[in-house]
């Protein structure tokens, strides 16, 4: 009987090596979105109003996944599972593919022989988002560019992994929230007023001398495509090194000085200086944004008269510096 609906239960997502079959699926997957736009360029001549061609050129096909950090491996870890060292550069270079299999909408889990299934292959880390609110879940959010997209009702290389019993078993750290962030072995930028030399939000009486609310981290690596005569395809899609990665981090307006003390002085040539930024999670994911992160811009709001807090948003940003570990780094 053919589905009157796709939702949660009957959707698989996973991820391959390129040039193999052993896909992987995501936990903890919260949507995936599928975009395919088929480019057209249009050749008109001399004579006649109507268009003489209207070329196809290249597909592009685009992969969005949010999952929640809860201690099993990122999608990102996932997708450049052949890169030889942790790093940006490394990671950058290693292409995956991609697979979605569809199961009857009356299944409680994707497990066994689905009915449908799309694959995507040789697609590259094109940017990737790490989120964590300090009321909600923290999440990762990857996208994944590429050329080729191939739709199957049968012959299916992406069969259901979700096995277990009806228990959905979390990894043991769990989904990770606030009380999740590891303080004492995160690093914080010195120029934040509380955070010690060391970088240490410091507790004291029961509560952090900086009270840290919402933070981000992006990067975007800017696919551009190399072409070579005699083929259609790209001969490479490179990222378009240096990239920039940013941070931003809120603060709840409060203490000694409730603004955030950073002069800005136009007859100085260094009203700022190069900070360490450092995020660690206690399913043992860390995130090492380096030693060379600069302050862009910081903004002072809220505290409106409808009673609302005020809060301090920094934002930092480096260039090509972003080392991720945890579970199952992926060499």
């Amino acid at each position: 009987m053919a589905n009157k609906r796709v939702f949660y239960p009957c959707e698989q997502v996973g991820i391959a090596p390129d040039g193999t079959k052993t896909f992987t699926a995501l936990k903890g997957v919260q949507v995936v979105d599928l975009n395919t736009s088929f480019n057209l360029e249009q050749v008109f001549e001399l004579g006649q109003l109507e268009i003489y061609e209207n070329i196809e050129t290249l597909p592009n096909v685009e992969v969005t996944v949010e999952k929640v950090l809860d201690g099993t491996p990122l999608a990102y870890f996932l997708a450049t599972s052949g890169a030889t060292e942790n790093t940006l550069l490394s990671r950058s270079d290693v292409k995956s593919i991609v697979g979605m299999s569809f199961f009857s909408d009356t299944s409680v889990r994707s497990s066994g022989t689905p009915l449908h299934e799309v694959v995507m292959s040789g697609m590259f880390v094109n940017s990737l988002s790490y989120s964590f609110p300090v009321d909600g879940n923290f999440t990762e959010n990857l996208s994944l560019v590429g050329n080729d997209m191939a739709w199957a009702t049968d012959s299916f290389t992406f069969n259901g992994q979700f096995t277990d019993d009806e228990n959905a078993a979390v990894d043991a750290s769990g989904v990770q929230r606030r009380e999740d962030l590891d303080m004492a072995n995160s690093i914080w930028p010195t120029e934040i007023i509380g955070i010690e030399g060391n970088g240490r939000n410091v507790e004291a009486s029961g509560s952090y001398l900086v009270h840290i609310q919402d933070i981000e981290i992006s990067v975007d690596l800017g696919r551009e495509d190399i072409n070579e005569q005699g083929r259609k395809r790209p001969y490479h899609r490179y990222a378009t090194f240096p990239v920039e990665v940013t941070c931003s981090i809120s603060t709840l307006a409060a203490g000694d000085l409730p603004g955030h003390g950073i002069d800005a002085d136009s007859e100085s040539d260094n009203n700022l200086t190069d900070q360490k930024i450092k995020i660690v999670l206690n399913d043992g994911t860390a995130f090492d944004l380096g030693n060379r992160n600069k302050l862009s811009s910081v903004t002072f709001g809220g505290g409106d008269a409808g009673g609302g807090n005020a809060t301090i948003t920094y934002n930092y940003s480096n260039w090509n510096t972003l080392t991720i570990t945890g579970n199952d780094v992926g060499f």
